[in-house]
């Protein structure tokens, strides 16, 4: 005991149990294994679902399969420079980053300068430096684009927290959610690890051309490369590889968040089918009520998760339509070269997840309409028939992600762009080859 705490040391995690709650810090062995913490958790409602990486279940601590959220905290501090739950050092390290970012972006177009100059310089050579400041500008501004939804950013990751730690009063509503929020968390752990595997090869792949082809990208004034090609290109490496981690890591917090977003609805849909169930209405008179709540709770949660990322996904449908411009007028000037392909891939995956996202809220918040209405509402009272009519009112308003709260986000939209893009490539090839 230290100070009316107690230390429980176990596998390498320091757990403190309080009167009110556990909490966690990871030592070095824990963090190497992936373990972290993500806040406080309340001592009644420890179950096998707990937000930790360990849970106390029948006095006993057992590994959950949910490594995954080791990086979910640290993605809002890049995208907001500010803590959100979390340890000040991460903002310190976000500042640090992004003006490095912005500096290494600054001798790229300086380097542009140059080789638009030199007319020795080929095409392709020109192509591979655009590309790598539209990488670094896109991911840099997405995250600064973050740095004005701090609060809001907060909300969310304070109410994904509450999912796991709150326990809800009908046991059939926390049968669901435990079910869902299980899903979700062992999907997101795949899809990271897919996401992660595609942006790292694609960053490898850029490195290894860099030092094949000693090419410089960046110009250092008052710094000449050519008796410092050495310096330049571990420059460049390792700008690339902070540039991997930090995309991966920035994008698998709005993932995470993303696929709560979708488990909350889906949550809500079974909640409202079972309403039909007469055992479970027997078994749980009040779950119109708790359905209700939750329902009103996902209007508001989506209006902040839309909100706090407007900039940001406005930000990655921009860069992202240039950057498919410029990826698919190199394809067709030399299909061979399998890097640009490969980008092609990453960014066509960053822009496919970030449509097929808000065409899947938009869908599933629209079934609840229907949902409702195939409920058993007219063997409902006359005051149940009234909340169900208040719930379908509030389902009528379409629900769905928008850039900058005016473009939908949408598999229309990645089609759009992706057709947009193909017919000004096909456009500037030809100016370029007469």
């Amino acid at each position: 005991m230290d100070g009316g705490r107690l230390n429980i040391l176990h596998d390498g995690c320091l757990f403190s149990v309080q009167e009110t709650a556990v909490e966690c810090g990871a030592s070095s062995t824990a963090i190497h294994r992936g373990i972290f913490w993500l806040g406080y958790c309340p001592k009644h409602t420890l179950s096998s679902q707990t937000v930790g990486y360990f849970v106390l279940n029948t006095g006993a601590f057992c590994e959950l399969p949910i490594s995954i959220f080791v990086l979910f905290q640290i993605p809002f501090h890049l995208k907001t420079f500010r803590s959100v739950s979390g340890n000040v050092t991460h903002t310190i390290i976000a500042w640090i980053l992004t003006i490095y970012m912005l500096f290494f972006m600054i001798l790229v177009m300086l380097r542009i300068v140059d080789i638009f100059h030199d007319n020795e310089a080929t095409l392709l050579r020109k192509i591979i430096i655009i590309i790598t400041l539209e990488g670094f500008f896109m991911v840099t501004f997405k995250d600064i684009s973050g740095a004005f939804y701090q609060k809001k950013f907060q909300n969310l990751v304070d109410w994904t927290e509450k999912l796991h730690t709150v326990k809800e009063d009908n046991h059939l509503v926390q049968k669901i959610v435990d079910k869902d929020l299980e899903k979700t968390i062992k999907f997101g752990n795949i899809l990271f690890k897919l996401y992660g595997s595609l942006v790292g090869t694609a960053v490898f792949g850029l490195m290894v051309t860099y030092v094949v082809s000693h090419f410089v990208v960046i110009k250092i004034p008052y710094f000449e490369s050519q008796h410092k090609e050495l310096i330049y290109l571990l420059i460049q490496e390792v700008s690339l590889f902070i540039l991997a981690i930090w995309d991966v890591t920035s994008d698998s917090g709005i993932i995470f968040l993303g696929l709560y977003m979708l488990a909350f609805v889906k949550i809500i849909n079974k909640m409202i089918k079972a309403l039909s169930d007469q055992k479970a209405m027997i078994e749980c008179p009040n779950l119109l009520l708790e359905t209700m709540k939750k329902h009103r709770e996902m209007i508001e949660i989506l209006e902040t998760f839309n909100s706090a990322i407007k900039l940001m996904s406005f930000t990655q449908l921009l860069m992202s339509t240039i950057t498919f411009l410029t990826l698919l007028f190199s394809i067709q000037i030399d299909w061979h070269q399998f890097l640009f392909q490969m980008i092609f891939i990453v960014v066509l995956v960053e822009l496919f997840l970030l449509c097929l996202f808000g065409e899947i809220i938009k869908c599933e918040s629209a079934s609840i309409f229907w949902n409702l209405y195939l409920t058993k509402w007219y063997e409902m009272s006359l005051k149940d028939q009234k909340i169900i009519l208040i719930m379908m009112m509030n389902s009528q308003k379409e629900i769905g992600l928008k850039a900058v709260g005016m473009y939908d986000i949408s598999l229309m939209a990645f089609i759009q762009i992706l057709k947009m893009s193909f017919s000004y490539s096909a456009i500037i090839l030809t100016f370029t080859k007469h």
